[in-house]
């Protein structure tokens, strides 16, 4: 018996936005590779993305592994987007005056509108109150 071999085309194709995504769907080259950097098997890969089978999974990592400096920079530069929104949000989620100064509008009834200056009222807010709770436990 004879072997023949058909050079079986990656499933993966380039999206008029630039990105590289998996044929069949929207799910991103980046995802596939990102789920395999992390330790996740192929067959994992197949069950947790409905859309792609085990072979198109062994054959997105088979590319992977032959053209991987360059796959790495194309994860790279589409995972630098996320991470700077990760790292805005974890900071804005941090700012405790914005968060005091939404309690204390919530407290008074007041509107959860944008302020331009709102850490600066929150500052200067918070300190009333502090000072006004000072003065009352003082008077008790």
């Amino acid at each position: 018996m004879k072997l023949t071999f058909d050079q079986e085309r990656v499933p993966l194709s380039v999206w008029p936005d630039g990105s590289v995504r998996v044929d069949g769907g929207r799910l991103h080259l980046a995802v596939v590779i990102t789920a395999w950097n992390i330790g996740q098997s192929p067959e994992e890969i197949a069950a947790n993305f409905p859309p792609l089978d085990l072979g198109h999974v062994y054959s997105i990592i088979g590319y992977y592994l032959h053209c991987k400096e360059e796959v790495d920079e194309y994860v790279r530069d589409w995972n630098e987007p996320w991470e700077q929104f990760a790292a805005d949000t974890e900071a804005f989620e941090a700012n405790e005056d914005y968060w005091q100064q939404l309690r204390i509008r919530a407290v008074e009834g007041g509107k959860l509108d944008n302020h331009p200056d709102i850490l600066k009222n929150a500052k200067e807010r918070i300190a009333r109150r502090q000072e006004s709770l000072v003065q009352r436990n003082r008077q008790a």
